[in-house]
């Protein structure tokens, strides 16, 4: 069995159930690969996913587009390369409090956005901005990681980026209202929410090994997409053992 290490985005959730349930039910293992996910939460989210890959200490690696491209900036770093999409469209939102009357970006000039401080993350924000009519300035705000929801919900920044099925849902469960803009309703194609990636170099060695390991995550994806109920008891129980 080969060991393969993948770092997560995020505390597990909902947008890894399919790897999760591709290693419970050794689809994995089925093509000779013992994998390990890594959590950032264990490294208090203080690294990013593709410095993992970029060191050699993980071969994939799971994050948003802006992480590959700025992997192709600097001539001196290692470049990477996407090799599978978690979600097959633009799962995420930029959102305000319904109450707080900022109904359209044009209206967060001069408001509070709650950053986490990703590359191109508050340009992007400008750009959808100015797209709307608004001159694109406003305060970025970081607070730590794990706080940006709860931040926001208190109505201490008027806006943060959001997934639609998770903080959105956890939202309605709340009885929140929300104004949620697309990226690309405001001249931002910005395309899938989340990728699979690696270090281009050693995809190139080793090409089956990502051919295998996104073998077993298809299987993984697709039974989680029958049986959308028993892969989450799945994931629960995989996730309470870590």
């Amino acid at each position: 069995m080969r060991e393969v290490k993948v770092v997560l985005d995020w505390t597990p959730n909902t947008n890894h159930t399919g790897l999760y349930v591709a290693k419970e039910k050794g689809y994995f293992a089925e093509e000779g690969l013992e994998v390990k996910f890594i959590s950032p939460h264990v490294y208090d989210y203080k690294r990013t996913p593709a410095s993992f890959v970029e060191r050699g200490e993980a071969m994939f690696a799971i994050g948003p587009a802006e992480s590959v491209i700025s992997y192709s900036l600097p001539p001196e770093r290692p470049r990477m390369q996407a090799i599978g999409a978690l979600l097959q469209d633009d799962a995420t939102c930029i959102a305000t409090l319904k109450s707080s009357g900022i109904d359209r970006p044009a209206k967060l000039d001069g408001q509070t956005y709650a950053s986490y401080a990703a590359r191109f993350e508050g340009r992007i924000i400008k750009c959808m901005i100015q797209y709307d009519g608004g001159k694109g300035s406003f305060i970025e705000y970081v607070p730590d990681k794990l706080d940006t929801w709860g931040i926001f919900l208190e109505g201490k920044t008027s806006a943060a980026w959001i997934f639609n099925h998770w903080e959105a849902t956890d939202a309605t469960l709340k009885g929140i209202e929300l104004n949620k803009f697309r990226l690309k309703d405001y001249g931002v194609p910005y395309g899938f929410s989340l990728l699979l990636f690696g270090c281009k170099e050693e995809l190139e060695m080793d090409p089956e090994l990502a051919s295998a390991f996104l073998r077993a995550c298809e299987k993984g994806f697709q039974e989680a997409a029958k049986d959308d109920v028993a892969a989450a008891e799945l994931f629960m129980t995989a996730v309470s053992k870590e």
